[in-house]
């Protein structure tokens, strides 16, 4: 992955449909939409080389290009509860290379409702991704992890026969936080899939790991937007 500069191309997934929140990806945190903050991200991200917006719905395309976005139309079929992110990203790859007439090293998806990813994170994936195959986000964890047996409830990353503190626990877990996922372009090509190969991963701070799902989701990142060490959208 040496040599020249990667060609990187961010894909902000931003369907107009949504069973929890109605036109979620315009809804405002702060004084930003979800689809400003990752737009504002991708294209102040040094490694990024072009930010594409893929959405069914013409008044996010429209806001997606006041902010700096490129916008692609998807079909249809694209457009569905069913449609895989892998298959939104496969589509946006293609019109993007056939657009441009060249082939993109890296290819990253960056989801608008984790509303508190900034540039450096997404430095961060195109970095790692010298090293890996593959990258996501996520947070690590120091909880009491659990799992529901045959037999009753064990323990994953403890032994409860001995308690610990919760500081002593082994934190080699990670939550996905959903923020940005990034892939070298020919690997993806070849499986399909955003996990491949060696995965590494860019831990971002649990507070900004935040999702938008539904409207306590929105009334948390609200309060968590208030937070002085929280990075305000340019």
């Amino acid at each position: 992955m040496g040599g020249l500069p990667k060609k990187v191309l961010a894909v902000i997934p931003a369907r107009g449909g949504s069973k929890g929140i109605p036109k979620k990806n315009l809804i405002k945190i702060g004084d930003s939409t979800l689809v400003q903050r990752a737009v504002s991200a991708c294209v102040s991200a040094k490694r990024v080389t072009q930010t594409y917006v893929s959405s069914d719905n013409y008044d996010i395309l429209d806001h997606a290009e006041q902010y700096g976005a490129d916008i692609l139309l998807r079909p249809q079929f694209l457009a569905s509860d069913t449609a895989s992110s892998e298959s939104v990203l496969f589509h946006t790859l293609d019109y993007a290379e056939q657009k441009n007439g060249y082939e993109f090293d890296i290819i990253l998806l960056i989801q608008a409702t984790s509303p508190f990813a900034v540039a450096e994170d997404i430095d961060y994936v195109v970095d790692l991704l010298e090293t890996y195959d593959s990258v996501f986000t996520g947070y690590r964890t120091h909880e009491f992890v659990w799992e529901l047996g045959e037999f009753g409830a064990v323990g994953i990353n403890h032994d409860p026969r001995r308690r610990l503190r919760r500081q002593e626990i082994q934190a080699h877990y990670f939550i996905e936080n959903g923020a940005a996922y990034g892939m070298r372009c020919k690997g993806f090509k070849l499986t399909k899939q955003r996990f491949f190969g060696s995965v590494g991963i860019v831990e971002m701070p649990k507070l900004r790991s935040i999702e938008i799902d539904d409207h306590d989701d929105v009334d948390l990142a609200e309060l968590i937007n208030c937070h002085p060490s929280i990075q305000k959208p340019k």
